[in-house]
């Protein structure tokens, strides 16, 4: 094997390694995003976005482990380097040695969800802006953007609603003078798994059923087509703009600047493409 075959075969497998730590590391941040009682995902440790704005305000570098184990360290210019194991990564393990390591480092913090997504907050917390912290507050200002866009129109899907469960809620009452029950047949039901299954099977017989099955879809239909018109397509375009920045920082942000109330009534998380719902 000449000079440049053994060169390229180191450049291939640095490019090799550089790909499965940044997967690793993508894997750390989009968790760290996550609410701080979200104990569903990964490690199950939950969220910590005050560990986040931490590695949003250092610059990281990654290097081999010596060992099977994660590792953070500092190096001479003050970098976070992370050394990842060749083999599997244990992300509990890499998520205890992040809180050890910054517990112990001179620039920790204890922010808040609130804080670390308060623009104000960010610009007079930091030394010096760095490429996320520039992506966290570009991506703020683009949220705050969209729900002033979309605060009018909050009131007009609660009256569609509104308009929408009437009609439901009537087609209901004549499905079930139908079926010779009572008009508060399902109010009546208890949280039994008895009643429960009743209610399932009344439930599915009138959607199945060809009149009343129909008529029920054709609310849900002309509901769907008005809730989707409501949103323009400036908007739209801004969110799927929104969907263009990192994981972590969408993860992070969209429910404290958007709010549960905005994600629900207009269905942004469904323009969203990330690894998990923080639900």
């Amino acid at each position: 094997m000449d000079f440049t075959e053994t060169n390229f075969a180191e450049i291939k497998a640095a490019s090799k390694y550089n790909a499965k730590a940044n997967a690793h590391y993508n894997e750390l941040t989009n968790e760290l995003a996550l609410r701080s009682n979200n104990y569903s995902v990964g490690s199950k440790l939950g969220g910590n976005a005050s560990e986040l704005f931490f590695l949003f305000t250092h610059d990281v570098k990654f290097a081999p482990s010596p060992d099977e184990l994660s590792h953070i360290v500092s190096n001479l210019s003050e970098d976070v380097v992370f050394q990842f194991p060749k083999g599997k990564m244990d992300i509990k393990q890499l998520r205890e040695e992040l809180t050890r390591f910054i517990s112990s480092h001179p620039e920790k913090n204890d922010f808040t969800e609130k804080q670390v997504t308060d623009i104000d907050f960010i610009k007079s917390n930091i030394d010096k802006n760095t490429f996320h912290t520039d992506l966290l507050m570009r991506y703020l200002e683009e949220c705050e953007k969209l729900k002033t866009s979309l605060e009018p129109k909050l009131k007009i899907n609660k009256v569609i609603e509104e308009v929408f469960k009437l009609e439901k809620d009537n087609l209901i009452k004549s499905f079930l003078k139908e079926m010779r029950l009572e008009e508060d047949f399902f109010t009546k039901l208890n949280l039994t798994d008895d009643d429960t299954k009743i209610g399932s099977k009344i439930t599915s017989m009138m959607y199945k059923h060809p009149t009343w099955g129909l008529q029920y879809k054709n609310i849900e239909d002309r509901a769907a087509r008005i809730y989707k018109e409501i949103i323009s397509q400036e908007e739209i375009n801004l969110i799927k703009f929104i969907d263009s920045f990192p994981s972590p920082i969408k993860i992070l942000s969209v429910r404290m600047k958007l709010g549960i109330e905005f994600m629900i009534n207009f269905n942004i998380d469904e323009h969203f493409t990330i690894p998990f719902k923080d639900e």
